[in-house]
């Protein structure tokens, strides 16, 4: 609407103080002029009232004086009365109203009155009320008191000042005109460069920052258009450095290997990284939520206005967790956490912890033995030549068992450092399962178990690293020896379907309790030791054939019922 736009409250203005100030000068010519003729007329009536005063009082013919006197009033709006005080003026006359006026009446205490009032007076056969200049001016003549009542109409005042008034209306509506055209003539000059101006601001609030204003002039509007113009400027450089350190803080949070997560006074999450929302999803939490632990730091953090450091457990995962709050000028306005899984970490520790106790355990019983069997024979226990050699052969069997598992330490510890070197050939697998057949013959005699080595079928020809596959056959046959009891059955089926070559050992042992089988591949685990018939192994075994197995790029499968039996399967992909 134009009354909202410069232009209208600028015309409006403009309209206004020409109004008030056509209005003041109306009401004051109004009133100058009023009581200019006022008081102009008021001399001339009053000194043709004196005039006639003297005509008629120094005349001694009164025919003659009053036609004098005739030639002395001009003009058909003036009246002449003469009274005495023998005249009756009860009779109603056509300007008995002015003649009976008390202020008329006053002129016989022979004070000269001059007043001004409106009266109704007859004026072609009509009765109207007009504004009329009285003067009554008393005189005596041949001791007798009269009075002249002269007397006439203001309306060529009247009618000038309504012209004054004409005048004053007509100027006020060249007035309104002229500023009307002023007002829209100045629309071109300061309403049109600031709707430009406005249109740019809006453009630059919805970040056009390259929005520039095309005003040149060298006045105040100018100036603004250079000032907005070096405002938009300013901004695209601002904001393009700012989306640049943005830019930068997200590259560099989304490459950050630890989690980082922002929350505000609410908890409520704000800002993530990658890491961190991987986090949250595993956790099963919400886009809001934070877990209990980490709610806890957060708010410690918030509390105390100082930075929280603390290890936490989440559903399994270990972290490290550091909570810095986040101030700004109003004071804390949240906090950020930077935490990193340290899991595996806790797991090495556990691990390491572990695998001292382990060893230190399985180290401590044959050196025990070693150590009490070597002081009986040096104290003379043992008396005979039997029992010296039996206790020689202890000594010489707990020392293979240490050699072993030192060897087998020293295997694991290469594999797992990724020392491993494999030597893979094209072998002939039938005459490999010959000779691992042959090693175990005597000792499967001597428990009374029944070893079955059965062939690969056709073509024998395999791609392995002979010895470390035999090192893994014969771990695994050790194992089922020991778990196998007498008039047992150990059996190794080889077979080759869709170049996967499959070697399964299978014992009708006492089987592997199902809580167990998870736990089979660690290191140092054992079984319950009352199915191992008294030889108990160092626990590494099945820890060396699965890295070796994985080193070929296959896998090893378990299957057991327990009473029944345990089957190991080895699957190995054969290239052509």
């Amino acid at each position: 609407m134009i009354w909202k736009s410069v232009v209208g409250k600028l015309w409006a203005t403009i309209i206004g103080l020409v109004a008030l100030v056509l209005i003041a000068l109306s009401l004051f010519l109004t009133q100058f002029f009023d009581r200019f003729y006022y008081q102009q007329e008021s001399n001339d009536l009053e000194r043709l009232g004196t005039a006639v005063v003297q005509v008629l009082s120094t005349n001694s013919n009164q025919s003659l004086a009053f036609q004098n006197v005739s030639q002395l009033i001009e003009g058909e709006d003036r009246r002449l009365v003469v009274l005495d005080s023998t005249d009756d003026l009860t009779s109603p006359t056509a300007d008995s109203d002015i003649l009976l006026d008390p202020r008329v009446q006053e002129g016989w205490t022979g004070k000269k009155v001059i007043f001004r009032d409106y009266f109704k007076v007859e004026r072609n056969g009509e009765n109207k009320l007009v504004d009329m200049l009285v003067v009554a001016i008393p005189y005596e003549k041949n001791n007798q008191k009269k009075l002249v009542v002269l007397y006439e109409s203001l309306t060529a005042v009247t009618e000038t000042i309504k012209g004054t008034k004409s005048l004053i209306l007509y100027a006020a509506g060249l007035g309104i005109l002229l500023t009307t055209i002023f007002a829209f003539f100045l629309s071109t000059r300061i309403t049109r460069p600031l709707l430009q101006m406005k249109e740019a601001a809006d453009q630059i609030a919805k970040g056009d920052f390259k929005t520039r204003v095309t005003i040149r002039s060298n006045d105040e509007i100018g100036e603004l258009s250079s000032t907005l113009n070096y405002m938009a400027g300013k901004l695209d450089e601002t904001v393009h450095l700012l989306s640049s350190e943005k830019e930068k803080i997200a590259s560099i949070l989304r490459s950050m290997a630890d989690g980082v997560i922002s929350v505000d006074l609410n908890m409520k999450i704000k800002i993530t990284n990658p890491q961190a929302e991987r986090y949250l999803f595993f956790w099963q939490y919400e886009a809001d939520d934070l877990p209990e632990p980490l709610y806890e730091l957060f708010r410690d953090s918030i509390q105390r206005n100082e930075e929280v450091a603390k290890d936490i457990e989440i559903k399994g995962t270990y972290l490290a967790v550091v909570v810095s709050p986040l101030n700004d000028r109003d004071g804390i306005s949240g906090a950020v956490a930077v935490f990193r899984d340290v899991t595996n970490e806790r797991k090495l520790d556990k691990l390491r912890s572990d695998f001292v106790a382990n060893i230190s355990h399985e180290l401590r019983t044959p050196i025990a033995m070693l150590q009490g069997y070597s002081e009986a024979i040096l104290d003379g226990i043992a008396a005979t030549e039997e029992e010296q050699r039996e206790l020689v052969k202890i000594i010489f069997d707990e020392s293979v068992r240490m050699s072993k598992l030192v060897n087998e330490l020293l295997d694991l510890a290469r594999i797992e450092a990724g020392h491993l070197q494999l030597v893979p050939a094209k072998i002939s697998l039938n005459q490999l399962l010959d000779k691992i057949g042959r090693k175990f013959n005597g000792l499967t005699r001597e428990r009374r178990i029944q070893l079955t080595v059965d062939k690969l079928p056709g073509d024998d020809t395999v791609f392995l690293d002979q010895d470390r596959m035999e090192q893994v056959l014969t771990n695994l046959i050790d194992n089922a020896i020991r778990h196998t009891p007498d008039h047992g059955e150990i059996r190794v089926t080889p077979s080759k379907k869709e170049k996967i070559l499959q070697i399964e050992v299978s014992d009708t042992g006492s089987g592997i309790d199902p809580e167990d089988i998870p736990y089979l591949f660690e290191r140092f685990y054992k079984g319950d030791k009352a199915r191992t018939r008294g030889r108990s192994g160092t626990g590494l075994g099945l820890s060396i054939v699965k890295n070796i197995v994985e080193a070929h790029k296959g896998h090893i499968y378990v299957e057991s019922t327990l009473g029944e039996g345990t089957s190991f399967k080895i699957q190995i992909p054969q290239s052509d």
